[in-house]
């Protein structure tokens, strides 16, 4: 999903869809990109918050929760379920991609 905020920055949201062995399907928040204003190569945000010493000497879960709060500097909680629900859209079955095999 993409947006532009108050700053006139892009914002683009990336979520994942992971299944695990049982089928059970789980949305990841992958990465955020930042484009500023009047600029062309975006940020990733969670390539800067793995850079951060801080963050590497967390465990696994204080990591999750410390890659939330960095992203929502940048966007709300409302735009982060938008964007799983995009993907959630795209994910289900239409009509034009029905096939029958006989």
């Amino acid at each position: 999903m993409t947006f532009i905020n108050e700053k006139k920055e892009r914002v683009e949201i990336v979520v994942r869809t992971m299944l695990d062995y049982h089928g059970n399907c789980t949305y990841r928040i992958e990465d955020i990109y930042i484009t500023p204003f009047r600029k062309r190569k975006p940020i990733s945000i969670a390539a800067q918050v793995r850079d951060l010493y801080e963050y590497r000497k967390l465990n696994h879960e204080e990591r999750a929760e410390y890659a939330h709060q960095e992203y929502m500097k940048y966007c709300t909680e409302d735009q982060l379920w938008e964007a799983i629900q995009e993907v959630y859209h795209q994910m289900a079955p239409q009509k034009e991609s029905i096939v029958f095999r006989a």
